[in-house]
């Protein structure tokens, strides 16, 4: 996974990690979606990586609100051999783009399935939780300065309603509820799963093997 790669450093970064790896070729390269259409040069070394071998298959990440609604419009891009979508029982919006890509037989891999880990498991199905501000969200959130600069992304999947996925006479869903809820949709190809505790670990390997 790259964030922001430097394109000339790309193409020996990734031949490093193929000598440190013993192997002959990465079998997905993820790059950030907004970085790889601002990028010519980028996207010249990744086809030239790709034409080699060397990688075996893009994956666009999808994680910026711009790059979300483009993937909610348009689907996956015509280079990307699948994308790294947020996409959960919260937010659905990403479900027209992973019906396209299912159609052109791309892959998706889900992240935040549970919401994401800027706000604990606990306290997102709390009974109470939809009712705090958004103003106040960094005030419970380990990072507040990251939940701060990006509340229009993680407010709106922090505050539920994740309580809903309880099961009958019980007061909390486990996060097991929450993944298998984005695995129903028959274009999930997987899910990246980030867990708080154990015990979220313990429950999320009751639906992922």
């Amino acid at each position: 996974k790259f964030t922001a790669p430097d394109p000339d450093m790309l193409r020996f970064t990734v031949q490093s990690h193929l000598t440190n790896l013993h192997r002959d070729a990465i079998d997905i390269l993820r790059i950030h979606h907004k970085d790889f259409v601002a990028s010519d040069r980028l996207r010249e070394i990744i086809y030239a990586l790709r034409e080699s071998g060397e990688i075996r298959s893009l994956c666009l990440i999808r994680h910026y609100l711009d790059d979300q609604r483009d993937y909610i419009e348009s689907g996956p891009t015509e280079e990307s051999d699948g994308d790294l979508v947020m996409y959960n029982y919260v937010c659905r919006g990403q479900s027209t783009g992973i019906d396209k890509a299912m159609e052109q037989g791309k892959g998706v891999l889900v992240m935040k399935a549970l919401g994401g880990q800027w706000i604990g498991w606990d306290d997102k199905v709390s009974p109470h939780w939809s009712r705090t501000k958004k103003e106040a969200l960094p005030e419970f959130a380990p990072k507040r300065d990251k939940v701060a600069e990006n509340l229009d992304l993680i407010y709106p999947v922090s505050v539920g309603p994740w309580g809903d996925l309880a099961e009958a006479g019980h007061d909390r869903p486990r996060t097991s509820a929450a993944v298998q809820w984005a695995l129903q949709n028959p274009g999930v190809s997987s899910v990246l799963v980030a867990v708080s505790s154990v015990d979220e670990l313990e429950e999320v390997l009751d639906v992922v093997h």
